[in-house]
């Protein structure tokens, strides 16, 4: 299954996601790396825990719902935790803006950009019956990547 990521313009970083059963529309505030997600009709919002932190975490009212670390400041790679599983989050190679989405060793997921020179993207989600939610936080901690990259280059 293939879920369209699109960005609201050539400059945002806010996304409309969409494919067959899903949809998700999530707002970046515009001076952290923080905001809020509509996924499937639920609304979240996305924190990070202090400007130095590796620790964003995806909440549903006051109950946290997934916590994402980034164990390194030197690689682009998160694990994810909630509603009792562990994922990791990393790049597909080096040299690959794409990156895999996994639990226990099986990749869910694969966020890819749709070419070089654009902010559109596209998640394939390889089970069908794989959790959405974990997956759009799994977008947003990417779209934090690339946009990170982009600025330092």
């Amino acid at each position: 299954m293939i879920i369209d990521c699109t960005p609201d313009s050539i400059i945002s970083w806010n996304y409309f996601l969409q494919g067959p059963g899903h949809e998700a529309i999530w707002q970046k505030k515009l001076t952290s790396e923080q905001g809020s997600i509509l996924i499937d009709g639920e609304y979240f919002t996305i924190k990070k825990h202090g400007v130095t932190s590796g620790k964003w975490t995806i909440q549903q009212g006051s109950e946290v719902v997934y916590t994402g670390t980034k164990p390194s400041a030197f690689r682009r790679s998160f694990r994810i935790e909630g509603m009792g599983k562990t994922y990791d989050l990393g790049p597909l190679s080096m040299f690959s803006r794409s990156m895999y989405f996994s639990c226990d060793g099986t990749v869910l997921a694969l966020i890819s950009p749709k070419h070089a020179f654009t902010r559109k993207a596209e998640i394939e989600i390889l089970p069908t019956d794989a959790d959405f939610p974990p997956i759009v936080f799994a977008f947003w901690l990417t779209i934090l990547t690339w946009r990170r990259r982009m600025h330092n280059s």
